[in-house]
């Protein structure tokens, strides 16, 4: 079923399809299809154009209606919003653990409050899962748009009634926003894609076309007098479709993650969008390939598609299932059927319906639906992801609140890129005066799960311990972390203190399967150099420790569903990663190049039998609390089995200053 509205296009659904088609393809395949996502900024202008220009008409014609507006848009968002985040609340339950199943109601109640991107963007850090594995992600720009749209009638109803020209305010707004985006991009890329101020103006961008196609100028007819007779109208459309058609396959083609995204390589998709709107319905591009029946359908069920597709193919990455092709290709297929079947019997229904009691009542239904979704939400939050689902001998593997930050002493000792000074608490000074040698940490988030561990040691030796740590951050001189650009700087700062204080022995530690992509461990030999001539006596590489796909609660639950146990194995292989071995390998091989000690955690939380799943047998607590970071108890293992290779506190060596 067509809108039959006075504003519906079918040259938009057309773009909706070529929206939703590199979104899905960007997710299906994000190493064939990596600027998919740019989809989303294509249904952000869309949303601006058609959402404007019913508001501009309504307040033109005097009959805007807040309650009406805001009706309409509860009857468009809703109801396919509702069924997905309900069927996703079923998945879970089925498939997740509690903390997983305990984020995922943290999600539901961001989308029902639609502030999904601040939770998505609160989230975001070193610490964070993997965005395939949070089933709702995608709801972030959904949030996005009614944020938006809780502002944008207020103010256009304003400036109406000021008697204010639009298309300044639009401009003024438009321009503030893109600038903002372009700044923040190149210093929080996470902020930059999440906040809404810096999204807007690509929804106004749309709003500034329907400006133009109600009050302003034609474009079109403009293009073809600015010509001469050189260029009709038609040739006019179809150069204008043409360049926008262009500028959206450029965008698909060449923009992906590692772009400075949104800022200016989002202009590529809103402009291309912008243009195809333009030129509008009777161009070549639009007649013969926007408007074509297969993509109208496609555009039609956009919405749905964009909503259910997603949700499969998280899930499916979650059951460790996402890398066959015919699942893929499976789960692509299901979210079509079921977008069809939402469309054709949930939002047509609901949102087409003509009775005004039945209407207002369908609403009523339809916010109490929302809040009911809020509150399973919240007790599935308040209950920690309902543990009681599961046997008693895995429930220590599924803690909801594990308290790592204490331990790795966040905000303090343990930086991120809000953070950029390290707390007088990070050395023991009263130590460190009395002339004791002194043990640094430095590294990322892998060496600070060993501080604990460390300062346990102080029962058995007399040593001063400092630690300099930082979110993701390797422990290297002279290495500029592209995503992570406070690394530099904070390295710096350690540099300095070694320069001061002179440790006996420096302790390097990172998350080294982070190494095979940026290339830091080319940095280990100048930063050896530099502490040998800054008086370090022992400097101990730590290799990688033990890796779990997706973490080891999610593995051990997987163990006990596959082999129909209740017992989790104290050791095991099941849900290892692969290739950290080899890395230890590589790493071993340049520590020994480098002439200093290297540490091996494989070599003593793992065996032939597997690694470390119970570091204590009498409370059941795990090795690790997630797919890598070591449990107090795990890091005492570790740090107990090779304490004499930390030198100088063991050797009755001097040190400090």
């Amino acid at each position: 079923m067509r809108n039959n509205s006075p504003w519906y296009r079918s040259d938009i659904d057309g773009l909706r399809a070529i929206a939703v088609l590199g979104v899905l393809g960007f997710h299906a395949s994000p190493f064939h299809i990596r600027g998919g996502f740019v989809g989303v900024d294509i249904f952000f202008v869309i949303s601006g154009y058609l959402i404007s220009k019913i508001i501009f008409e309504k307040l033109d014609k005097g009959t805007f209606s807040f309650g009406n507006f805001y009706a309409s848009r509860i009857k468009r968002i809703l109801p396919a919003l509702i069924l997905v985040l309900a069927a996703t609340l079923v998945l879970g339950w089925c498939l997740l653990v509690p903390l997983d199943y305990k984020r995922l109601a943290q999600h539901v109640m961001g989308a029902i409050g639609f502030v999904s991107n601040f939770v998505l963007w609160n989230e975001a850090g070193y610490f964070d899962v993997y965005a395939d594995l949070k089933p709702l992600l995608h709801i972030w720009s959904l949030s996005i748009e009614e944020q938006f749209y809780l502002l944008w009638p207020l103010i256009l109803v304003i400036i109406h009634k000021l008697s204010i020209k639009r298309t300044p305010i639009i401009l003024v707004l438009l321009l503030l926003s893109l600038t903002g985006s372009i700044y923040l991009v190149g210093h929080d890329k996470t902020a930059a894609f999440y906040f809404p101020l810096t999204r807007a103006w690509e929804l106004l961008v749309g709003a500034m076309v329907a400006q133009f196609s109600l009050h302003g100028k034609n474009v079109v007819a403009a293009l073809a007098r600015k010509s001469g007779s050189f260029l009709s109208e038609r040739m006019a459309r179809n150069l204008l479709s043409g360049v926008g058609l262009i500028l959206l396959l450029v965008a698909f083609r060449w923009t992906n993650n590692a772009r400075a995204f949104p800022g200016y390589w989002a202009m590529l998709p809103t402009v291309g969008t912008a243009l195809l709107i333009i030129s509008g319905p009777g161009s070549f591009i639009s007649e013969k390939f926007l408007s074509n029946k297969l993509m109208i359908q496609i555009g039609l069920i956009s919405y749905p598609l964009y909503l259910w597709h997603w949700i499969f193919l998280s899930f499916l990455r979650i059951e460790g299932l996402g890398e066959p092709l015919i699942y893929r290709v499976a789960v692509v297929a299901l979210s079509f059927l079921l977008a069809w079947i939402t469309y054709r019997f949930v939002e047509i229904p609901i949102r087409f319906g003509t009775v005004p009691l039945r209407q207002r009542k369908v609403v009523f239904g339809l916010v109490a639906s929302m809040l009911f979704l809020g509150a399973v939400g919240f007790y599935i939050d308040a209950d920690d992801g309902f543990a009681m689902r599961y046997p008693d001998t895995l429930r220590p593997f599924l803690a909801a609140k594990y308290q790592y930050k204490k331990e790795f002493r966040n905000s303090e000792c343990m930086l991120s890129e809000q953070e950029v000074v390290f707390s007088p608490k990070c050395i023991e000074t009263e130590n460190y005066k009395k002339g004791f040698p002194l043990i640094m940490l430095w590294g990322d988030s892998h060496a600070s799960h060993l501080f604990r561990a460390i300062e346990a040691l102080h029962s058995e030796a007399q040593f001063a311990l400092a630690q300099y740590t930082s979110s993701s951050c390797p422990p290297f001189l002279n290495f500029e972390k592209l995503d992570r650009p406070y690394c530099g700087m904070l390295n710096k700062v350690v540099e300095e203190k070694i320069r001061i204080l002179r440790p006996a022995t420096v302790i390097l530690a990172h998350d080294w399967p982070q190494s095979v992509n940026e290339n830091s461990l080319d940095h280990l030999s100048e930063t050896v150099q530099f502490l040998r001539a800054n008086g370090v006596v022992h400097i101990v590489l730590v290799g990688p420790v033990p890796h779990w796909q997706s973490s080891l609660g999610d593995a051990m639950t997987r163990y006990l569903k596959q082999t129909g146990t209740t017992e989790i194995p104290v050791r095991t292989k099941f849900g290892l990663d692969p290739s950290i071995p080899e890395l230890d390998a590589k790493l071993m091989h340049l520590a020994q190049l480098n002439g200093i000690t290297y540490i091996a955690p494989l070599s003593v939380l793992c065996n032939a039998e597997g690694c470390l799943t119970i570091a204590n047998e009498k409370t059941q607590m795990p090795s690790s609390f997630d797919n890598a970071h070591l449990t107090l108890e795990g890091s005492k293992i570790l740090v107990n089995a090779v304490k004499e290779k930390f030198g100088a506190p063991f050797s009755k060596a001097s040190g400090g200053g």
